[in-house]
């Protein structure tokens, strides 16, 4: 019997990591603690002036986002929390020496 040979395309190859990748990102993020900060955020936001609810969680929601979209160029990401020190790898130094 002759094996049947399955080829995706390269868009759904793409589609497919995407979302490998982006709940494997989901697994490292701690939900509650960002749950928290999106609400001491908005009660902030809130307590500084008039504003509508609605527009204070937009603004809160696009703080985060923000924030959130930093963390992919944060060299804190590289730090090893066992040693306590980052970028003792030959890849880290390289992603280091890029971004300076």
């Amino acid at each position: 019997m002759k094996a049947t040979t399955f080829a995706m395309a390269p868009v759904m190859v793409q589609k497919l990591l995407d979302s490998v990748i982006y709940e494997a990102v989901v697994e490292t993020i701690d939900f509650d603690a960002l749950h928290r900060l999106e609400e001491m955020l908005i009660s902030s936001i809130l307590e500084v002036g008039e504003i509508e609810t609605d527009t204070a969680i937009a603004v809160a929601n696009t703080m985060i986002e923000r924030a959130l979209h930093q963390l992919a160029a944060d060299p804190r990401r590289y730090v090893n929390p066992q040693s306590g020190t980052g970028m003792d790898c030959e890849l880290c130094a390289a992603a280091e020496s890029h971004g300076s």
